[in-house]
């Protein structure tokens, strides 16, 4: 497979489309597009996306999705980013598209399975919306249905990331294809006669005390340990750092634990305080059991080297690498946010693509669970066979 990235800055769509065609065609190395991934930040009107791509590019085949600021190559870009992909041997792509997903749950999980078994040798890029806060839902639901469960050692993705839109009152994580827009649902990327390594990569050390979860609805945890309030301890924590923000907690994020082994299983986001729960970017359940964590910038992209180490030992050659990583690990990694594409770009030697996101969606630790992850970096070596 031969991949190749692309993107533009311009502010305008028509204009950064065009910068992107006269790139391509100056490039010889690549003749044709079997698949187009495009990521495309939220200012950009992502309804005339599919205008102009089958306008310049001729073609149907494609993926847009909306996304703060993407990869490409050793590049963190706030524009328009394309990768364009052009198999050279049996490769190929499949997709399944599904919108309002919550309408009917059971319905939505039962054909996603019906599609994931009858693609099982295929590995997966999920591009999601944040469907109101609900996705991390879906992902539950996935892991608990009958599907089997070494399928979700070939599922990663990512919760497509936006901004509010005051006009709808909606944060815009659309995906778009030739024909429509995908508002509150997924599209599933399927690559086809190709070999695939996945690598998690967190960062976070645990530190102090674990508390065990007393109270909690959905993404809020109102009571820990013998019913005492969240809120007052984080405001204990929080109390005296000035001109204090939500985000400043992003530095230190609670780690799950692993309800058997005791491991750190998922990171979760602190979002919001309210006035007597802790709201955060991911559902915890009652009886959890978890901890506050740390990282510097270093410690960060020390995981992502051993991530990329983890991939390079099982695949030594690479098409094309995938890059998930949360949007607030991005504002933790602060000033060397751009170091994270170069470290993945130069030690597989390979073209990178992906984005900051909303959520990451992979396989757990022993690859026989699907989980909903926050503030982690889940990379993806792709070849074709």
């Amino acid at each position: 497979m031969i991949a190749r990235n692309y993107f533009s800055t311009h502010p305008v769509l028509r204009y950064a489309i065009e910068e992107i065609v006269i790139a391509h065609r100056a490039d010889s190395m690549i003749t044709q597009s079997d698949f187009i991934l495009i990521a495309v930040a939220p200012h950009y009107p992502i309804e005339q996306i599919s205008h102009f791509i089958q306008t310049y590019f001729k073609t149907d085949q494609f993926l847009a999705f909306h996304a703060v600021d993407a990869f490409s190559g050793m590049e963190t870009v706030s524009g328009i980013a394309m990768c364009m992909m052009q198999f050279e041997r049996k490769g190929s792509i499949k997709t399944l598209i599904l919108d309002d997903i919550f309408d009917n749950l059971s319905e939505a999980i039962d054909i996603t399975v019906d599609y994931l078994e009858a693609n099982r040798d295929a590995t997966h890029f999920l591009f999601a919306g944040l469907c109101e806060n609900r996705f991390a839902y879906f992902v539950d639901a996935l892991e608990k249905s009958d599907l089997d469960k070494a399928v979700f050692s070939k599922l990663v993705g990512g919760v497509c990331s936006g901004l509010h839109n005051p006009r709808t009152g909606e944060v815009e994580t659309y995906q778009a294809t030739s024909d429509r827009i995908i508002k509150n649902g997924f599209a599933l990327v399927s690559f086809c006669e190709c070999d695939s390594v996945m690598s998690v990569s967190l960062g976070f050390k645990p530190v102090g005390v674990s508390y065990t979860v007393n109270e909690a609805s959905e993404n809020r945890v109102i009571s820990i340990d013998d019913n005492r309030s969240f809120v007052y301890t984080i405001d204990k924590l929080t109390r005296d750092i000035p001109d204090f923000e939500i985000r400043h907690l992003w530095y230190c994020p609670i780690v799950l634990l692993d309800e058997k082994e005791g491991y750190v299983s998922v990171v979760r986001t602190f979002k919001e305080i309210h006035k007597d729960s802790i709201e955060f970017f991911g559902p915890i359940k009652v009886g959890s059991r978890f901890k506050l964590s740390y990282a510097e910038p270093s410690n960060l992209l020390e995981a992502d080297v051993k991530s990329a180490e983890r991939v390079l030992d099982l695949m030594p050659e690479v098409d094309l690498a995938f890059n998930f990583s949360c949007i607030a690990r991005q504002y933790a990694l602060d000033t060397r946010q751009h170091e994270e594409a170069l470290v993945y770009s130069t030690h597989l030697n390979a073209p990178l693509f992906g984005f900051f996101t909303f959520g990451e969606i992979g396989p757990d630790k022993k690859h026989t669970g699907l989980k909903f992850y926050n503030e982690t970096s889940l990379l993806t070596g792709i070849k074709e066979r």
